[in-house]
């Protein structure tokens, strides 16, 4: 069965932005893990850019001790096994997302397979997003008791640096949602034209007569 223009185009979209977000979560998850266990040296300073970069450092990445007095969730021996599941599935989202563009531009017979399966897959890291949203919120909650007397310079950088992993952890919550509408819609065009192959199955296969 041939695809229409809107079909291959919201496959193609889709495939498109499973590639980039796959190699973007794929480079940053890569770039953590590597960091946690070489855990190298970060230079201290007072600057706005640099606070922020020591705090991400040590919240998420190396146990240096420097936030012990407070409890996370998302401590870095716990983080690091997040950013493992990420970039493995990160790597299947690529490989999902080149192999669903290569069956929609030559009109693979595979392709209402691969996208259902790169729709399941999409869900799935839409749904650990969530859970990863929602145990960074839980430790940006964390970060300060909120006193009458205001927050202090250690809570404002905590909840700055935890804010950004939590943004980055929603996709900008943006394209989260535009991640569960592509793979949400192309279940259901999936779902339609497996009925529609089935359909002209059987109204195409032989009827034998008996005499």
């Amino acid at each position: 069965m041939g695809l229409g223009s809107y079909r291959k185009n919201l496959g193609r979209v889709a495939a498109v932005l499973g590639i980039l977000q796959g190699v973007s979560w794929t480079f940053l998850t890569l770039v953590a893990i590597i960091i946690h266990y070489w855990q190298p040296a970060i230079e201290t300073g007072t600057t706005y850019t640099r606070l922020i970069q020591i705090m991400l450092y040590s919240k998420f990445l190396v146990d240096d001790g420097s936030v012990s007095g407070t409890t996370f969730i998302l401590n870095p021996n716990n983080f690091v096994v997040i950013m493992w599941i990420y970039f493995v599935i990160s790597v299947l989202w690529d490989s999902f997302s080149v192999d669903m563009l290569t069956a929609i531009n030559h009109n693979k017979k595979r392709r209402a397979i691969v996208e259902r399966l790169w729709g399941i897959l999409t869900l799935f890291i839409s749904l650990l997003d969530l859970v990863v949203t929602i145990l960074l919120a839980t430790d940006y909650a964390a970060c300060g008791n909120a006193s009458p007397e205001g927050v202090t310079m250690d809570e404002f950088f905590c909840y700055t640096s935890v804010g950004i992993a939590m943004t980055i952890a929603g996709r900008g919550f943006t394209l989260w949602v535009v991640n569960i509408v592509l793979s949400i819609v192309l279940f259901r065009e999936t779902y339609e034209d497996i009925r529609e192959d089935d359909s002209n199955a059987s109204v195409n296969t032989p009827k034998h007569v008996y005499i």
